[in-house]
């Protein structure tokens, strides 16, 4: 308010937040760009396994290793980003809802190469109008063949193959020529258009009985029988559906007069609502595992909730999901009920290439859209994939790319030899690991060795869980990991040469267990960022700091700000100091690093100045032998030891 204002007397109280405070990010989350014959397409999250098996199905190793790595990492971790990438080719089953030109309602399986943009005349007969597509929401593949959709509809078609036979016993039928039409009835009382008249002549008796049958109509709870005699018909009968679809005529019913079949469409009550019932043959062929009441308008319910088509299928439907053409037509067909039809066979495409897999990568550059601490490499062991992940972690600045050795390069020198010769990375936001780790796959029932990017980065997720980020996640004490062996294990010489070349390896030990034992970077540079530990550190610092100075944009560029801004630093670094993450820090942000000319363009310039605690990497003990009589102190030992 301001203190000038001309106002009428009074005591006005204003509210101003000093209290804002630097949050740290307590948990990790991955990411991984998946390659699978099913699962959705775009960045989906996921926070168990058994949701990202539900989207991508069962572990299959001959078409990746991302099943194996998303099960690895949930282990300890609880918060997953999946992108699933496909080759060229692929295609996503669908089924297309229509009315045809005669007033046929009909479902017609088709494919969609980019259910982004629909073709809508390429799907449906000429002059027919479209209504929706419905596609497999689980993304290309050809699984959408178990898929299938069916509709009930308010507006019932009118019975069909109206037929007639005699008995010239059982009735009271005199010879002569008798005319019969059915209709069918909705659970409104709703009638369609009756059959087109049906004939039977007797010739002689006077005990005959004419039986009238029809196919049954989807969604009739009932039908209207008309007859007999000349061209003008009434009511003869109602049956219900629990009665079949036929009638027998014995002459006994009486004729209705008042009741006549609607003479013309215009007579018709058309709805707008339907039930789509949705099938998936892993599950049962005839009974829907999903059922939607939905409407062509803008309808709710009696809770008033949205009935309109896609706003009740895509947000609830984990099997299907819609494009509706319904906005672009002037006035709505009358549907009618449609037998349940299985979607097109889609097709996951080609295998994507190197290429696909680093575009794929690349969706993850949104940091505000997509928080993610560490990419998960699941075995793509090829260099362009591999500094591809590198280059996204370095442009986000705040993530680490895990990454695999080749299994065929996971002998001593062979792993040095990729990390030296065709990998030959200089970054201290990748790390690299090695062997592949022997597991158990108890879905498909057997053993096998998996890529071990998956495994780490559930390491580090239970470091931050059990202790802080800035923590080593290498060691006996939360390095363990929940294997049944490794594929290779290496002698004292070649770990010391895989520990200089930066290729992080496990180490068996028996009765304790099998546990990663080194934390390096791929960062050739002699600084602390060459451990994982540190760039972990600073990716946490940078993050938190971000936030919290987000809220100072705009504020006056004056020593109050810069005040504030030093404070909430200090906090925050003091919770890092006390909880072993730094051992000392420093604080800039004066006129030594803030001139009139930073000033005046609007500019705040803050320095921040931390040493990193860093993990014990060895011990080193010198045991002294004395003799009796022999006096020492804690100076000659430590002299004596030196």
């Amino acid at each position: 308010m301001a203190s000038m204002a001309k106002l009428a007397s009074d005591v006005r109280i204003t509210e101003v937040d000093l209290s804002a405070t630097i949050t740290q990010n307590s948990v990790i989350t991955g990411a991984l760009a998946a390659v699978s014959s099913k699962g959705p397409i775009g960045p989906t999250y996921y926070t168990t396994f058994s949701q990202f098996r539900e989207d991508f199905g069962d572990p299959k190793a001959s078409v990746s290793f991302d099943h194996y790595a998303a099960a690895d990492y949930f282990r300890e971790g609880s918060s997953l980003w999946v992108h699933r990438i496909v080759g060229s080719g692929s295609t996503t089953g669908a089924v297309v809802l229509y009315v045809t030109s005669a007033g046929t309602t009909a479902l017609s399986p088709t494919t969609l190469s980019n259910t982004a943009v629909i073709d809508w005349p390429s799907l449906v007969p000429v002059d027919a109008t479209p209504l929706y597509v419905f596609y497999a929401a689980k993304g290309p593949g050809s699984y959408s063949a178990n898929l299938s959709l069916g509709v009930e509809a308010v507006n019932l078609t009118t019975p069909a193959n109206a037929a007639t036979s005699y008995a010239s016993t059982g009735g009271a039928l005199f010879a002569g020529t008798y005319n019969y039409r059915v209709s069918a009835i909705d659970k409104n009382g709703n009638e369609t258009l009756a059959s087109t008249a049906v004939t039977r002549t007797l010739s002689a008796g006077i005990t005959n009985a004419i039986t009238i049958t029809w196919d049954s109509v989807a969604g009739a709870v009932g039908y209207r029988v008309y007859g007999r005699t000349g061209a003008s018909m009434y009511l003869l009968a109602t049956v219900g559906t629990a009665q079949g679809t036929a009638y027998l005529d014995t002459g006994a019913a009486s004729i209705d007069a008042s009741q006549a079949p609607l003479a013309s469409a215009l007579d018709l009550v058309a709805s707008p609502q339907l039930t789509l019932n949705v099938y998936d043959n892993d599950y049962a062929v005839n009974t829907p595992i999903e059922s939607f009441d939905v409407s062509l308008t803008e309808d709710v319910d009696e809770l008033g909730l949205q009935l309109e088509t896609t706003s009740r299928v895509n947000p609830f439907s984990a099997r299907v999901q819609c494009v509706s053409y319904v906005p672009a037509l002037s006035t709505l067909p009358r549907v009618g009920s449609v037998a349940k039809t299985a979607l097109g066979t889609g097709s996951s495409g080609s295998a994507p290439t190197a290429s696909d897999i680093v575009n794929g990568w690349n969706v993850f550059q949104d940091r505000e859209k997509y928080v993610v601490d560490v990419l998960i490499n699941a075995g793509r062991s090829v260099p362009s994939v591999q500094q591809g992940m590198d280059a996204l972690a370095q442009s986000r600045n705040d993530c680490v790319a895990f990454l695999d050795t080749p299994s065929s390069s996971q002998k001593a020198q062979a792993a040095i030899d990729y990390r030296r010769l065709q990998l030959n990375l200089n970054s201290s936001f990748s790390a690299l690991f090695c062997p592949d780790l022997y597991e158990l796959d108890p879905i498909n029932g057997k053993q096998l060795y998996v890529p071990p990017s998956g495994a780490m980065a559930a390491l580090l997720a239970r470091t931050t869980r059990v202790a802080q980020p800035w923590f080593s996640m290498a060691g006996l004490n939360r390095g363990l990991l929940n294997v049944l062996d490794v594929r290779y294990t290496y002698t004292g010489g070649e770990a010391t040469q895989m520990y200089q070349a930066q290729v992080n390896y496990m180490r068996r030990f028996i009765g304790r267990g099998i546990p990663l034992w080194e934390q390096s970077t791929l960062y050739n540079k002699s600084s602390a960022l060459q451990f994982l530990n540190v760039r972990v550190l600073s990716n946490v610092i940078k993050r938190s700091v971000y936030d919290y100075l987000l809220y100072a944009l705009q504020e006056p560029n004056d020593d109050i700000l810069r005040k504030q801004l030093t404070y909430g630093l200090e906090s925050y670094l003091s919770y890092v100091q006390g909880a072993r993450g730094i051992r000392s820090f420093a604080i800039t942000c004066n006129d030594s690093n803030n001139p009139a000319s930073v000033v005046n363009s609007g500019q705040l310039n803050i320095a921040v100045y931390i040493v990193p605690t860093l993990g014990t990497r060895a011990i080193s003990m010198s045991l002294l032998i004395g003799k009796q009589g022999l006096q020492v102190s804690e100076q000659d030992v430590a002299a004596l030891s030196a």
